[in-house]
């Protein structure tokens, strides 16, 4: 009896040291407790925290390895968080430069519209392709910013802008670019034409002498793209039809004194088509399709069928080229892409990229050896 009474208070000494004695007091009744009030009353159960581990160079006489030294850095003085950077830490987003440069046009002919591309494109280069796209969102139905379109008047001549200014390139070796690529006549000649453009009119005096001009500013600088952007931008910028259609005969001119240099047609085929003639083939529907699609008298439109219907019968281009530009000056095509040239085969591009700053070279250092295993300081 005595060793059944020992053994049963050996149990119960056991299930009181493992919890299975008697049921504790019930809890005082309240609110439950917060979550930081249970994590406080647990803590007390959770094993005392353990120390740190001592530092690497705990021995003054061995340094660390480059690893662990970047580590003990990095601890003492974390980096900042990239997801929340001071506000004036912020920079702009960088602006991508193309790989291939794009071709150079002509800038707007007329001068505020030229400073508005000049203007954002520097904006642009400077905040990046976000910057843009903000831009475009906000003035979207204003005609002053159709070149932040695709098919926008004066959007080649902007995307060739911003490349410039991205790769930094001066103004002076971008107005090189641009008298390498549209030569242009000396400000006296500009002046004449412009006097000549004022006072045309329908005689064939007038006419003819234009036409006159046109030839010979050719053939001195060989700047008929600039002349032809011009006569455009007269077209556009003049409401009267008839002063339009003058714009065309002289054109016409041009074209038939072509035709008499180059030599005999046969059967409608041109032998030749002079250089001259193929330049300004590029800008005939830039020219026809504004003054055509401006005047909705069918009889006035009659007279501009009538001169590309000249140009077909007599051989001045071809039957497909001539119907090509027929149907465009009567679909209406928002925007014809300006005479564009390619920047790579131009000698002031080339200069400009050769006397851009060269990255410095980057040289890798390997890092230190790590000592032989085994050794002890």
């Amino acid at each position: 009896a005595w060793q059944q009474q020992q053994h049963a208070q050996q149990q119960q000494q056991q299930q009181a040291a493992y919890g299975f004695g008697a049921p504790a007091a019930p809890p005082p009744a309240g609110p439950p407790p917060q979550y930081y009030e249970v994590a406080a009353s647990n803590h007390a159960l959770l094993p005392p925290p353990l120390a740190p581990p001592p530092a690497y160079n705990a021995n003054p006489g061995m340094a660390p390895p480059p690893y662990i030294a970047s580590q003990q850095q990095q601890q003492q003085h974390p980096p900042p968080s990239y997801s929340a950077p001071p506000p004036q830490q912020q920079q702009p987003p960088a602006s991508v430069v193309p790989a291939l440069p794009p071709p150079v046009a002509l800038p707007p002919c007329d001068p505020e519209s030229h400073t508005t591309v000049d203007k954002t494109a520097t904006y642009v280069a400077r905040n990046g392709a976000r910057f843009e796209n903000m831009i475009r969102e906000r003035e979207g139905s204003n005609p002053k910013f159709s070149f932040l379109h695709e098919l926008g008047e004066g959007g080649p001549y902007f995307k060739w802008k911003v490349y410039c200014q991205q790769t930094g390139f001066t103004l002076e070796d971008q107005e090189s670019m641009l008298r390498e690529a549209f030569p242009l006549p000396n400000a006296a000649e500009q002046e004449n034409f412009s006097n000549m453009l004022n006072t045309l009119s329908g005689s064939k005096d007038h006419i003819r002498a234009l036409r006159s001009w046109i030839g010979v500013q050719e053939e001195s600088t060989g700047c008929i793209h600039w002349i032809f952007e011009q006569l455009r931008h007269r077209i556009v910028s003049i409401p009267d039809f008839t002063s339009r259609l003058h714009i065309i005969y002289v054109v016409n001119d041009v074209l038939h004194a072509c035709l008499k240099k180059r030599g005999e047609t046969v059967a409608g085929q041109t032998l030749t088509l002079d250089p001259l003639s193929e330049k300004m083939s590029r800008h005939m529907v830039r020219l026809l399709q504004p003054t055509f699609q401006s005047e909705p008298s069918a009889e006035q439109r009659a007279k501009l069928h009538k001169v590309v219907g000249l140009w077909r019968d007599r051989g001045i281009f071809c039957a497909q080229e001539t119907n090509a530009m027929e149907a465009a000056m009567m679909n209406g095509v928002p925007f014809i892409q300006p005479v564009q040239v390619d920047l790579t085969g131009l000698t002031s591009y080339q200069k400009a990229v050769a006397a851009l700053p060269q990255p410095e070279p980057v040289v890798e250092v390997p890092p230190p050896a790590p000592p032989p295993y085994g050794t002890q300081d």
